[in-house]
Formats: C-alpha cells, sequence, structure tokens
C-alpha cells in the first residue's frame, strides 16, 4: 500500500500562506541584519584607535555577521510546517530582535576591551 497524498484547493492556499509567513520572516531576519551592520560600520567609524578598529574588524565584527548569516541559513532550511505554529513564530521574531542587542553588545565589549 502507498500512501497519497491529495492536494486541495485548501491545502494549497495553507502552503502558500504559510511560505508566505517562512519569506516575510527571512526577509524581517535580513533587515534586522542590515540595521546591525549599519550601526556597527557606524561604531567603527567613530573609533579613534585605529588598531581597535582593524581588530574589530576582522574578529569581533566577521564573528557577529556570520553568526547572523547562519542563522539565516537555518531559518531557510526550516520545514514549512514550523511556520504553522504561532509559537515558533513568536519565538523566532523575538531571537531577530535580541540577535541585534546582542550583537550591539559583543561589539561594545570589545571596544572597550
Amino acid at each position: 500500500v502507498i500512501p497519497a497524498r491529495v492536494a486541495t484547493p485548501q491545502m494549497e492556499r495553507v502552503e502558500d500562506l504559510l511560505e508566505r509567513r517562512k519569506h516575510l520572516h527571512i526577509l524581517t531576519m535580513e533587515q534586522i541584519l542590515e540595521e546591525t551592520k549599519k550601526v556597527l560600520i557606524e561604531r567603527e567609524a567613530a573609533l579613534e584607535d585605529p588598531l581597535t578598529a582593524t581588530m574589530l574588524e576582522g574578529g569581533v565584527m566577521c564573528h557577529i555577521l556570520d553568526e547572523f548569516d547562519s542563522t539565516l541559513v537555518a531559518l531557510s532550511q526550516q520545514r514549512i510546517e514550523w511556520y504553522a505554529d504561532d509559537d515558533n513564530m513568536k519565538l523566532s521574531m523575538q531571537q531577530a530582535i535580541d540577535y541585534k542587542k546582542h550583537a550591539l553588545l559583543k561589539h561594545s565589549i570589545a571596544t572597550e576591551h
């Protein structure tokens, strides 16, 4: 016996809705990344010590951006059904907001030492 999945118009609409949720979530994350990059670049430009700026460019700043890129990859690979759960969406949006806070905090700590 081979199980068959019959696609109904309602199922297709739900899948379309979930695809849009996923797409909007990824776009939101990308927007937060761009905002974070902009703030980090402004902070880097304001640094008076060129040695600190050079160390951050190759270390902390790269690490922050790599971490975010990894998050985006993980989100893009997330199964579409995951986006049906409102709690998952709420958690992921909170993580996006927290990411920006943490990235800026990491940068602040690195520039102070």
